[in-house]
Parts: C-alpha cells; sequence; structure tokens
C-alpha cells in the first residue's frame, strides 16, 4: 500500500513539474531533477526514521539483556542453571513490555568461569536479537527487517570495601585467602564472638586497632561512631590490638550504636528466602547490621600488621553486660552494592554489569 502511494506522489509532482516549465527543455530539466531528487529525500527520510527505530530497539534490546543478567548472577556461583533459567525468564517476561517487537527465540543465556575470580563460576552473559520491520528502506533496495541485537554480561565479586567496620576480626582457616576463605561459623546461625580470651596467642584477643591503638578507639569502633570514619578495604594492612579492654565502656558503646533499634530483631531487618537460602536486606541502614574484618592469622607476637582479606556481615543480636565478652550475632551473605574484590565465597556478594 505505502509503495503505491509514494509511485502516485512522484508521477503527480513530476507532471506538474512538466506543466510548469516554460519551454520543453525547461520542463525536461524539471523533470530529471524531480526523477533524480525525490529518491534521495525518499532515502534519506527512511534513514533517518528507521535508523532511529532499530537505534531505540537496540537501546530496549540492552534494557532486556542488563536485567536478564543480573537477575541470572544473583545465584551464581552455585546454581548456574537456575542462574540460566532465571535469565531465559526474565527474558520472556520484559519482552511482554515490547508489544511491537518479537525477540527472537534463540536468545541466548551461558554462564562462565574464571571471568574475574579464578576457577568460579562467577559469570553470565545473555544476549537477545530482534528483527525490526523496515517500510521504507525496501524501497531502496534494501530488506525488509533489520536484525538487532544487545549483549550483556554480569559477574560476581566480593565486597572489596566496607563502613561501619567493627575493630574485631575472623580468622580465615586457609591463612592465605587464594583458594577462597574459610570461616568457622554457618550463615544464619548463632555465632559467638571470642574475643578477650584468655591464654590468647602473643597478647592478641580477637581485636584490630582500626581507629588507633588506645583503648577509647576501640571503644570508638564498637559504637556507631566508626561509620563516620574512612571505609577499610581488602588489601589494607592494619594492626592486631593487645591489651584488655572494659567490657563496660565495651557495652555501652554497643548500647549507643543500636540505639533507636533495640526492638529490631533479626527477621526484621533480614529476610529470607528458603527456595534459594539466600538472605536479602529488608533494613540495610539497620546500625545493628556491622562489618567484621577477615585476616590470615592473629598468631603474630604483640602488636604487628595484618592482611584484610574480605569481610563477614554481622547481625549484632544480643549481649549481657553482667556476662563478660559474650557478644552474639549471625552472620550473613546477602547481596549489596559497592567496591569490587575477587569472589571469596565469604560474606556478602556484589554483582556487577560489564559489557
Amino acid at each position: 500500500m505505502m509503495k503505491k502511494q509514494l509511485r502516485s506522489i512522484c508521477r503527480e509532482w513530476a507532471r506538474r513539474v512538466v506543466r510548469t516549465g516554460s519551454g520543453g527543455e525547461r520542463g525536461a530539466t524539471y523533470l530529471v531533477f524531480a526523477v533524480l531528487v525525490i529518491p534521495v529525500v525518499l532515502g534519506f527520510l527512511g534513514l533517518v526514521t528507521e535508523m532511529g527505530q532499530v537505534v531505540e530497539v537496540r537501546r530496549q534490546l540492552q534494557t532486556v539483556a542488563d536485567a536478564a543478567a543480573l537477575a541470572g548472577a544473583q545465584d551464581l556461583p552455585n546454581s548456574p542453571d537456575t542462574a540460566v533459567n532465571v535469565a531465559y525468564d526474565y527474558v520472556g517476561r520484559n519482552s511482554v513490555s515490547l508489544p511491537a517487537l518479537t525477540i527472537n527465540s534463540d536468545s541466548l543465556a551461558t554462564v562462565g568461569t574464571g571471568f574475574y575470580s579464578e576457577g568460579v563460576t562467577d559469570a553470565i552473559t545473555v544476549t537477545v536479537a530482534a528483527a525490526v520491520p523496515l517500510r521504507l528502506m525496501p524501497l531502496l533496495g534494501y530488506g525488509n527487517a533489520q536484525d538487532v541485537g544487545a549483549t550483556a554480561t554480569a559477574i560476581i565479586g566480593s565486597l572489596g570495601e566496607a563502613k561501619c567496620v567493627l575493630p574485631l576480626a575472623l580468622v580465615d582457616k586457609t591463612g592465605t585467602a587464594s583458594d577462597g576463605i574459610q570461616v568457622d561459623y554457618k550463615i544464619g546461625e548463632e555465632y559467638e564472638l571470642k574475643i578477650m580470651q584468655k591464654d590468647a596467642p602473643g597478647g592478641n584477643t580477637g581485636a584490630l586497632a582500626l581507629f588507633g591503638s588506645g583503648a577509647n578507639d576501640f571503644y570508638y569502633g564498637m559504637g556507631g561512631e566508626s561509620c563516620l570514619s574512612d571505609p577499610v578495604a581488602v588489601g589494607d594492612t592494619v594492626d592486631t590490638k593487645t591489651g584488655s579492654m572494659s567490657w563496660k565502656q565495651t557495652t555501652k558503646a554497643l548500647a549507643n550504636r543500636i540505639a533507636g533499634h533495640e526492638g529490631h530483631t533479626f527477621s526484621d531487618v533480614v529476610g529470607y528466602n528458603p527456595d534459594t537460602d539466600s538472605y536479602t536486606l529488608k533494613e540495610p541502614d539497620c546500625p545493628r547490621l556491622a562489618y567484621v574484618p577477615i585476616i590470615p592469622s592473629f598468631d603474630v607476637n604483640g602488636s604487628k600488621p595484618v592482611e584484610v582479606l574480605g569481610f563477614a556481615m554481622l547481625y549484632l543480636d544480643h549481649w549481657d553486660k553482667n556476662v563478660q565478652w559474650e557478644i552474639w550475632g549471625r552472620f550473613i551473605d546477602p547481596n549489596v552494592s559497592g567496591p569490587f574484590s575477587r569472589y571469596t565465597g565469604v560474606g556478602p556478594k556484589v554483582v556487577r554489569l560489564v559489557r
């Protein structure tokens, strides 16, 4: 229908040009000019209009691919098959928002190993494609459709930098983190932070001098003021802290930290999905949530530098000011946003898009 209309317009324009000319030669010149220019104008209009449509479709496809890759990556590295299925599901669901477009059935979702973290299934790539119908460009000899595609890759890693860090530490059982970190807690279960233990090696009792070497610096770190300090990053070197601290002052600092959130229980702050055995943050800014650095060892003589290998996320549950040095909490490993580091298998996970 559109081709017939365009031919009719061209014939009518040419007829009028010839009629308005004075003399056969002048009319013939106008005719030649019209015959040469009209296709160029139509081609230019078709190019601008339909290529604009192609660009917009590519943008929409990129949005679909990005969403699918990010969704699938949530299930890496432990459930790569689930990750692929989730990505396909997101492609299907997002396609509904493109009523004028049919995404090709050969869209792909694949997982990969070692993209950023060696030996870890840490990446998923999603490719989507569609054919954009063309109406004007075929008049100039182009096909009836333009194939358009988009690809997105999402990778996982561990949190590389944290604020609101407690001046305590967990010890990596491997001592190096070269093959991932191993800790002695179980996700979601109550755990006693073992600090200020008698007969600790080298006088180190489970604390770090993150904010200074004095006792008041330790209380500062246990209280909420530590959230105002500079972040601690994976790879940083920090000193272990020796000596004893006051339990009374420590519990006072902890009480100040959670002031206004005393009644916020674990289930209020943290969500759990039993189908995927995963945790989410309902109240990500709750001061009961804190990061605990992971280090190679406390087995050093005196206050010595140790490397930060990673971070664990702790929900501060309870303590008793009358029972010294019993701080109970639960470690969780939700997905969070923040600086990216090599995946260690412990602590919060960061998902990032790469192209």
